[in-house]
């Protein structure tokens, strides 16, 4: 357990051997330029794949993420708007849930890893870094 962002580092240091992966959760309290830095240089030396938030932590090293879709959220928003200015939505409909994702692959860092990719996951990527 993490309380503030001192404790991240260390925190990451007392998984060694004790983890297969690690993921990243969208927590400021976790997720700092320093904690992201060292988050991927821990993954890399221990070869325990790192899967982050989005696009740009795949790019900088972490092996894959699944990401909503920033376009389709937008969209989403916007329908629920006009449903509210419309009075349609009822008390049930205050919990949305992002319709879609979209997968990112390092296959670089896979390879560095030792880890094969199946085929199925790459055809399925929205977008693969080699």
């Amino acid at each position: 357990m993490v309380y503030n962002r001192e404790e991240t580092v260390n925190a990451i240091k007392d998984l060694e051997g004790k983890i297969d992966a690690i993921w990243m959760v969208p927590d400021t309290t976790v997720v700092m330029p320093f904690s992201i830095k060292y988050m991927l240089l821990f993954s890399f030396r221990n070869k325990i794949p790192l899967f982050g938030l989005s696009d740009k932590y795949v790019k900088r090293g972490a092996l894959l993420a699944v990401s909503f879709d920033a376009t389709d959220m937008g969209r989403q928003a916007g329908e629920l708007a006009l449903q509210i200015l419309k009075k349609e939505n009822d008390e049930n409909s205050s919990l949305i849930f992002a319709r879609a994702l979209k997968l990112f692959l390092n296959l670089k860092t896979a390879k560095i890893m030792g880890l094969k990719i199946p085929e199925e996951m790459k055809e399925r990527a929205d977008k693969i870094y080699r």
